[in-house]
């Protein structure tokens, strides 16, 4: 999925284009998680999102959701590029809600508020995280 530009940098496509991410310290990548959630809280769907019976979870008997931190440990698309070690203690959880962000109410996504939702980036509080995309929201 992403690719290296340097130590601290790297891209990955979405649908919409190609986002640049930088960062000093790639666990500090994990913030924008919760950037993100704070973009999902303001539009009105973190609720229905986070719900045990809403899109991820469509049987609640099977053990319900996951969360964010299981997701991000092992899948290959949010591993850091140009990180070392876990997923998790390389910026996983954030990759992972930038990733997903972007990818709201593109075609495929099952329906729910996330197939109805327009694509965000997450609010960036870090001075040493930079995340620049090549389209505009």
């Amino acid at each position: 999925m992403a690719k290296p530009l340097t130590d601290n940098s790297f891209t990955f496509q979405t649908d919409l284009g190609t986002v640049q991410v930088t960062a000093n310290n790639p666990a500090q990548l994990n913030s924008l998680w919760g950037g993100t959630i704070q973009q999902l809280g303001q539009t009105g769907i973190m609720g229905e999102h986070s719900s045990s019976h809403g899109v991820f979870t469509p049987d609640p008997g099977t053990g319900g959701r996951q969360g964010v931190g299981n997701l991000s440990k092992t899948d290959e698309d949010f591993i850091n590029p140009v990180g070392t070690g876990n997923n998790l203690s390389q910026g996983g959880n954030g990759l992972h809600a930038l990733y997903q962000g972007v990818r709201l109410g593109e075609p495929g996504i099952p329906p729910g508020v996330e197939a109805d939702a327009d694509p965000i980036l997450p609010v960036v509080h870090n001075p040493n995280i930079s995340i620049t995309p090549d389209f505009i929201l």
